[in-house]
């Protein structure tokens, strides 16, 4: 049997001293792991990754310097080159402080994952954790080598759910579509499915295969799920997004026993985000599923159990002082203290034909991989928060041409950050209509086109789509604790001295003979923070911070009653 060849990182820098010591320090940290390969120009890197691919070695990560020749920038032109050839591979890029200004145009223009400036020693403070975070990445997409391969329909509603939650949980998968794909037809006559219509099937790499699994059958058969280890726990957070994974980091790092309870994958909403630009500290920005999967990752080193694919539907609470949160497989989670981070999910649309073209042309919301699917088709977004304008500029990297429907008078006219309209006003493939909803879906089995009505003239014309994503505004998850705690007029929980306020709307009437702690709701001990939480910026640094805050909280509410509860 062969040994699979290990993967690559590559170090392009023309100064022969310099790149000798990178090579070295990269060596010295990953050379049990990785080949380290080196170069001086952008022209012998090539001929390097040539022979890569012709001795089947993956390459992980490319370092490239700035400027390789007499002031050039072919640097730039090497990873621009290398995210077409290759969208796998990671990609740094390293320059002198002299030249910040150009790199950050370079960085928006090329997309790289991570800027260096140097000096990059010593190594284990500036080179290290750069690499160790693409690598990271890296990692979580290649997989052993044997990726899932899944088999289906491409406009079948179940085909687009499995993709979608293989997609928002990093788990790299082959795509075999039944309707043009010969080699899922081979497959599904090996597997001897029935044709008309074959079920949506995920074959592993060692041969097994599942049709049309359940979401939580799927998890577990991946491992992307446990279940729960202890009688009680001192804190369940309800929710995955950036709120209750910070939640649930900062309550290990207290010694508090946590446990997640999320029903799609980690990042909640936010994990969907095509780039995340604005976020401290990632100056080349990073996707909602990136910061997920390394908050999750850094959640489970603190002790934190992860229980996926399942929904939280009740919440009681008990006369010995803890509170039980029931799930949707019929089980329930006994705690001393709740933190509910539910965030919030897209509104539906009430628009004729929509509902029956759900998962087959029309989606809620998109996911990073969804554009590669749309290559060479025309796509219509209707939004125009961050999340519509992001999506937009992801899908026009794939698609002929993407719609933005907008309901106001301007693009400009509600949430969309400036640097982003600058974007998308500037792209030649997007098309901005202001005054314009959608009056209706059309298709028979998939989505093929739709009615545009001008909302101030009322005037209507007919546009052929082969795809419709729907950003239009958010509710709160809160439909599964309304009768518990109180909640504002919009369904956002109500926490902290807002509590007190709106006490007659309080399901469970305040009772303690003190004020609720910060973060805390009508219920003792049930805490809340992220865009569920009344009152809230929505943005994913104040949901980060939230979570942070309401450990303050929920700590100083168990050294009070934690006596009383054990």
């Amino acid at each position: 049997m062969s040994v699979p060849a290990r993967p690559a990182i590559m170090l392009v820098e023309p100064d022969l001293i310099a790149r000798e010591d990178l090579a070295d320090d990269l060596r010295e940290r990953y050379g049990d792991r990785y080949r380290i390969t080196a170069a001086a120009s952008a022209e012998e890197a090539q001929h390097a990754i040539v022979r890569l691919r012709l001795a089947n070695t993956p390459l992980a990560v490319v370092v490239s310097a700035l400027a390789l020749g007499d002031g050039g920038v072919e640097g730039a032109e090497l990873l621009a080159g290398l995210r077409t050839d290759d969208a796998r591979v990671k990609r740094v890029l390293v320059t002198d402080a002299s030249e910040a200004d150009h790199a950050v145009a370079l960085i928006d223009r090329i997309g790289v994952d991570q800027h260096l400036v140097r000096p990059v020693r010593p190594a284990e403070h500036r080179l290290y954790p750069a690499i160790d975070d693409v690598l990271f990445d890296w990692e979580s997409r290649a997989g052993d080598g044997v990726p899932l391969r899944v088999l289906g329909h491409r406009f079948a509603a179940h085909s687009f759910e499995i993709k979608d939650f293989l997609a928002r949980n990093l788990v790299p998968y082959v795509w075999l579509d039944v309707d043009t794909d010969p080699e899922a037809a081979r497959v599904a006559q090996a597997l001897r499915l029935p044709s008309d219509p074959c079920p949506t099937t995920v074959v592993f790499g060692d041969g097994r295969s599942i049709s049309d699994p359940a979401l939580i059958d799927l998890a577990r058969a991946l491992g992307l799920t446990q279940e729960a280890t202890k009688d009680t726990y001192d804190l369940v957070v309800i929710g995955g997004g950036p709120a209750g994974l910070a939640g649930a980091v900062y309550g290990a790092c207290e010694g508090l026993s946590v446990a997640i309870v999320e029903d799609d994958a980690p990042g909640g909403q936010a994990g969907s985000t095509s780039r995340i630009e604005n976020y401290l500290g990632f100056p080349s920005g990073l996707t909602g599923a990136d910061l997920a999967q390394r908050a999750l990752v850094q959640a489970k080193r603190f002790g934190v159990e992860w229980i996926s694919a399942r929904d939280a539907v009740g919440l009681r609470v008990n006369d010995n002082g803890t509170r039980t949160v029931d799930l949707s497989d019929g089980t329930a989670l006994s705690a001393r203290a709740v933190l509910v981070a539910t965030g919030m999910k897209w509104r539906k649309l009430n628009v004729s034909g929509l509902d029956s073209l759900l998962n087959a042309g029309v989606y809620y919301g998109s996911a990073p991989d969804d554009a590669v699917s749309c290559a060479g088709e025309d796509v219509f977004m209707v939004g125009a928060g961050n999340s519509a304008g992001q999506a937009a500029l992801h899908f026009a990297e794939h698609a002929d041409s993407v719609t933005m429907l907008v309901r106001d008078s301007s693009l400009r006219g509600g949430v969309l950050s400036s640097y982003l309209a600058d974007r998308i006003e500037a792209h030649p493939k997007i098309t901005i209509r202001c005054d314009t909803e959608v009056a209706e879906a059309h298709g028979q089995g998939r989505l093929s086109g739709l009615t545009l009505r001008n909302n101030r003239t009322r005037a209507s014309d007919f546009a052929r789509a082969d795809a419709l994503y729907l950003m239009i505004g958010v509710k709160p998850c809160t439909e599964w604790i309304e009768r518990v705690v109180a909640l504002d007029e919009r369904g956002f929980v109500l926490t902290g001295t807002d509590v007190k306020e709106a006490a007659g709307r309080a399901p469970v009437l305040w009772s303690p003979g003190r004020d609720p702690l910060l973060t805390e709701t009508s219920v003792p001990g049930v805490f809340a923070a992220g865009d569920v939480r009344a009152g809230t910026v929505k943005r994913v640094g104040s949901a980060v911070g939230q979570g942070a805050v309401a450990i303050a909280a929920i700590t100083e509410y168990l050294k009070e009653h934690i006596a009383e509860v054990r």
